[in-house]
């Protein structure tokens, strides 16, 4: 019973900093809170990437937890206002901070968190989130680091309520990125393999060649709506507008594979094992 006690607190809560959510339904049980189309600042507080929930008859599941510790309780709190369940887990579609900072708030809830292995490098720095620095402390408070609770680096289903969610990982190294995929619903999540208000970004995939794969396999799922990080547009016209910027890019190669090289070297023994993951 604990989010309505969770509930309770927030109606006589006042935040220190409004983030002025409002939700947009997109879908049968599927809603999302859009980012804005600029940069982290101390007036935005960090909202900048599009965050969505799904309901079930048992419980949420929340699609990137947003900047701050803040931007969930708010958000948590319009799901509640709509249907009072419970958070039953959070899929980070990325290990970029304005996704996932929002996972303390709801491990409290009880949520279980799910997201990419790039994540696990990620706490592993032990450092401070960078975004700490560009919003104000109002906005930051309470935010932090959060360990997930399960690294996903495989494909994997999970069933909850009515509907079954299915988590792919397209990369054919260990994990930066991950897609949720609700074919019940229509919908795909896919994080930043498409960008709709900016352009793609090369150094956030392992290649051209492996971005354009993963576009062609998200692409010929069976889904009416598709969310990326960024802005909102939900048709399939994003995909060939992906694409035609992705065709006209002149690849870094030798700084790609410098990258990855650097990358591979960081990882250790453990990192490098996969991790299989079955859902009750």
């Amino acid at each position: 019973m604990r989010f309505f006690v969770t509930v309770l607190l927030l109606t006589i809560y006042s935040f220190s900093f409004d983030y002025n959510l409002r939700a947009y339904t997109i879908t049968e049980g599927v809603s999302c809170f859009f980012g804005l189309n600029e940069k982290a600042n101390m007036k935005n507080g960090g909202r900048v990437s599009n965050t969505c929930y799904v309901e079930s008859k048992d419980g949420y599941i929340v699609i990137d937890s947003g900047p701050t510790y803040s931007y969930a309780e708010q958000a948590y709190r319009i799901m509640q206002k709509r249907e009072a369940l419970p958070i039953k887990y959070v899929i980070n579609t990325s290990a970029h901070e304005t996704k996932i900072l929002g996972n303390k708030f709801y491990k409290e809830q009880g949520a279980t968190l799910i997201g990419p292995k790039s994540y696990e490098i990620l706490l592993k720095e032990k450092r401070v989130p960078n975004l700490s620095t560009k919003i104000s402390k109002d906005a930051f408070i309470n935010t932090q680091f959060m360990p997930l609770d399960i690294y996903q680096n495989s494909h994997s289903k999970i069933s909850i309520g009515e509907i079954t969610l299915e988590i792919k990982k397209f990369e054919d190294g260990d994990s930066q990125h991950l897609v949720v995929f609700i074919p019940k619903r229509g919908i795909i999540f896919v994080g930043n393999y498409i960008y709709n208000s900016q352009k793609s970004k090369i150094e956030n995939h392992y290649s051209l060649v492996e971005l354009k794969k993963t576009i062609y396999k998200i692409e010929n799922l069976s889904w009416e709506y598709i969310i990326s990080s960024r802005g909102t547009k939900m048709g399939r016209d994003t995909i060939e507008e992906t694409r035609n910027h992705i065709n006209s890019i002149k690849a870094p190669k030798r700084n790609i594979r410098k990258r990855n090289r650097r990358n591979r070297h960081r990882r250790d023994d453990n990192y490098k094992k996969r991790v299989v993951v079955q859902f009750a």
